[in-house]
């Protein structure tokens, strides 16, 4: 009954973290947000990439270029069909470059 759906959803909810705590593009995704959280910029719970992406842009814009980059490639990884080993590299060196 009810108690069986809700236990399946809360395992489906736990599952979903699990796997994305270890998934390596978001891990490398939450080191460019804290980069920009220690310059004052926090990313809020309820923003997605694209959001968060403009609104860094509109109080750096001199930021622009690089964090355009980083998130479009990131919603292409995580979204999009742009998830390839070359891509994911390349993910991975735009965010170890970027120092805010």
């Amino acid at each position: 009954g009810i108690t069986g759906l809700f236990v399946l959803l809360l395992t489906l909810v736990l599952l979903y973290r699990v796997r994305e705590r270890r998934d390596p593009v978001f891990l490398t995704y939450l080191k460019f947000c804290r980069r920009l959280q220690r310059r004052g910029i926090v990313r809020l719970a309820h923003e997605g990439p694209r959001d968060f992406a403009s609104r860094v842009i509109s109080e750096r814009p001199e930021l622009r270029s690089s964090v355009a980059a980083i998130a479009a490639l990131y919603i292409g990884i995580r979204y999009g069909r742009l998830d390839s080993k070359p891509n994911r590299r390349r993910f991975k060196r735009l965010v170890r470059g970027f120092h805010p």
